[in-house]
């Protein structure tokens, strides 16, 4: 789980983003990072119930999702 400033949202389209929301100009998102996290993000590990509550949010119902909202693994472009 990380929170952080919502101009730093960008830094995380290398890692895969399962729940997001923002308030104000807090950003707060539970990711599945893929190496370590840029920018100066505060960082706390889930709990179980954050972990299942983010994936049973409403937009998480499909598969998880980077911070630009391509899915996890597909790197084809669509035509």
């Amino acid at each position: 789980m990380v929170t952080g400033h919502v101009d730093e949202a960008p830094a995380l389209r290398e890692h895969t983003v399962v729940h997001r929301r923002t308030h104000g100009r807090q950003f707060t998102a539970l990711v599945r990072p893929r190496g370590p996290l840029g920018g100066t993000w505060h960082v706390e590990r889930p709990g179980l119930e954050e972990i299942l509550l983010g994936h049973l949010r409403p937009g998480a119902d499909g598969p998880a999702r980077d911070a630009a909202g391509n899915t996890a693994g597909n790197t084809r472009e669509a035509a």
